[in-house]
């Protein structure tokens, strides 16, 4: 199993809402036919920028439907594009301490677990 995370900084947001928690996973599980599964969250201390952990078998084939879900803009958030980081790793969450970042495209940190 691997994990994807999705990163979400609250500043960009308009309506910054706690059930996105939820939804992206939801959404994703569904589109996915279950491939894709809720595998928590947790709040960066510093900026409370929200992650939203995801396992699936393979998280490279899992990116497209998570990168079409967050630029389809049915999850009625504007601002969410400008605030999404999403990485990937080929640890399943339980053991990732970071993700490589592969959304949007160009940026190359890396995003830390939030233990």
């Amino acid at each position: 199993m691997q994990s994807l995370v999705v990163r979400i900084d609250p500043k960009p947001l308009v309506n910054a809402d706690v059930d996105l928690r939820y939804e992206i996973p939801d959404r994703l599980s569904e589109a996915s036919g279950k491939r894709i599964k809720d595998s928590g969250y947790g709040y960066e201390p510093e900026t409370d920028a929200m992650h939203i952990y995801l396992s699936a078998e393979n998280a490279d084939a899992a990116l497209p439907l998570v990168i079409q879900l967050l630029e389809s803009n049915t999850l009625e958030e504007p601002g969410l594009l400008k605030a999404v980081l999403v990485g990937v790793s080929e640890l399943p969450v339980s053991e990732s301490s970071s993700y490589r970042a592969v959304y949007p495209p160009g940026r190359s940190e890396s995003i830390q677990r939030i233990r």
